[in-house]
């Protein structure tokens, strides 16, 4: 872990700001409590100004500096996830050969990388760094982050999960990198979403969630929708395309219909994403019909529940989305939290932060299920187009 904080000196301005902006992260009773230990004691009446003011003002050695920043420390939801699979399974031998070229490097980042290797078989690098967001206070600009790469046996192959921020991102795409030019003849594939079409790329999130392992959709809570996409590489002919449709449309003597879609055609000009929230969104007509209109989904969130009660696992909260729905690239997902189950069967109301056992479970699930359905998709894609050169 870091064990040096990058600010080594913080002025009257930079903490005063700090804890002036902070309202629900410092409370009066933290100031309170902060001024006490130290000596300082002001009444119960005094204001939140007045507390930060003599905060501000006082002398600070760095284990002071420590406490005020740990409290200011925004600490985020868990990180969103991707990973790779190879071909074959890597040694720990060619993974730390692979890492100590990538360390070398990156020489001139300030990062803590270390390696390790779990009783259960996974190699992990682990890497910690500050990351710098200039839209904060001084104080609170440098936030600690920790991030991890992990192998995993998987059949013949690997699996390699990483989470999506841009600097561990950055890493585990050059550390691939060392390890392709070390060893040729393994493969890596990832989940590309480009070569799908609209429709392909809304039945993926569809099957996805029905192939999770030992789990069972119990409501989708949120969808994003796109329109906008790349053109897709694999195109199936049809007999009569949208475009087509749209031209007959124009063709034909104006109606009811046509005037219907007129408008349709003038509101997706400039609606070009949107947001559904709430309960059973899946089945709504209102989904029904952006999908009908031409859009496709790019994100989804949605509960899922074990098939079985008497493991007494919790339901989980899971997210899946396509970080850029237009290019089809930066499939991501995360377990955004669990309702753990009572005695009485039934499930909390309020959701928790995840174990790292049952993350880790759900994470192993959400990957194999997007495997099975993105493996689908490109299977029913190749039938399409081997139908085709038949006829």
């Amino acid at each position: 872990m870091l064990n040096v904080r990058p600010v080594f000196y913080a002025t009257y301005r930079d903490i005063y700001d700090a804890l002036i902006s902070s309202k629900q992260r410092v409370s009066v009773e933290f100031m309170h409590d902060f001024l006490r230990v130290r000596g300082i004691v002001f009444g119960n009446q005094a204001s939140r100004g007045e507390l930060v003011e003599a905060i501000a003002t006082y002398a600070y050695d760095s284990p002071d500096l420590d406490e005020l920043c740990d409290q200011l420390e925004i600490h985020s939801k868990a990180d969103r996830v991707t990973h790779m699979s190879l071909s074959e399974k890597i040694s720990s031998e060619v993974l730390k050969a692979a890492l100590a070229e990538v360390k070398a490097e990156r020489s001139g980042h300030t990062e803590v990388v270390e390696f390790n290797k779990n009783e259960g078989g996974r190699l992990e690098v682990s890497i910690d760094y500050y990351e710098l967001d200039e839209g904060r206070t001084l104080l609170r600009q440098q936030r600690p982050k920790h991030g991890k790469i992990e192998f995993m046996t998987a059949g013949d192959g690997m699996r390699v999960r990483f989470p999506g921020a841009e600097r561990v991102a950055d890493f585990a795409t050059a550390l691939l990198e060392k390890i392709q030019a070390s060893a040729p003849n393994i493969t890596q594939k990832t989940i590309d979403l480009s070569a799908f079409n609209k429709l392909q790329r809304t039945q993926f999130f569809q099957l996805m969630i029905q192939k999770l392992e030992s789990y069972r959709m119990a409501d989708v809570k949120k969808v994003n929708v796109n329109q906008d996409i790349s053109e897709p590489v694999f195109t199936v002919d049809e007999s009569t395309t949208a475009d087509d449709a749209d031209d007959e449309a124009d063709s034909a003597p104006h109606s009811g219909g046509s005037l219907k879609r007129e408008v349709e055609r003038e509101v997706k000009s400039y609606l070009k994403r949107c947001t559904l929230d709430g309960s059973g969104i899946l089945h709504a007509s209102e989904l029904r019909r952006f999908l009908d209109s031409g859009f496709f989904i790019s994100r989804i969130v949605w509960e899922a529940q074990p098939r079985s009660k008497k493991a007494g696992k919790p339901k989980a909260e899971l997210e899946a989305l396509i970080e850029r729905p237009a290019e089809g690239i930066g499939f991501k997902y995360t377990v955004r939290g669990v309702y753990s189950q009572r005695r009485d069967k039934r499930y909390a109301v309020t959701k928790r932060k995840p174990k790292d056992i049952e993350r880790e479970e759900l994470l192993d699930a959400l990957e194999l299920a997007a495997q099975a359905a993105y493996v689908e998709v490109v299977e029913s894609i190749s039938s399409e187009l081997e139908y085709d050169e038949k006829v």
